[in-house]
């Protein structure tokens, strides 16, 4: 893995992540941006978006700064952690 400089490399990172986890990613029509309320120190939080309304939701993606390893946040008691954390 490698180190994530910036918010640019962690979004190109989580655009990797997710055509790997999705198979037809690219057809789905969704964007990546820095999620506005959730911060983790070390960390960008990424949400992906559809580029047309959809009903239903995605939780982010993680990205390490240090080794630049993805995941998703892990269902919603973590998403609300990480929210209410944020807020303090």
């Amino acid at each position: 893995m490698m180190r994530i400089p910036d918010s640019a490399a962690a979004l190109a990172s989580a655009e990797e992540f997710c055509e790997r986890r999705f198979p037809g990613w690219e057809s789905m029509n969704c964007y990546l941006v820095i999620h506005p309320e959730i911060t983790i120190e070390g960390a960008y939080v990424v949400s992906y978006l559809a580029r047309e309304g959809r009903l239903g939701g995605a939780f982010p993606v993680v990205v390490d700064v240090e080794t630049g390893a993805c995941r998703f946040v892990d269902g919603i008691a973590e998403y609300r952690e990480l929210k209410n954390r944020s807020r303090s």
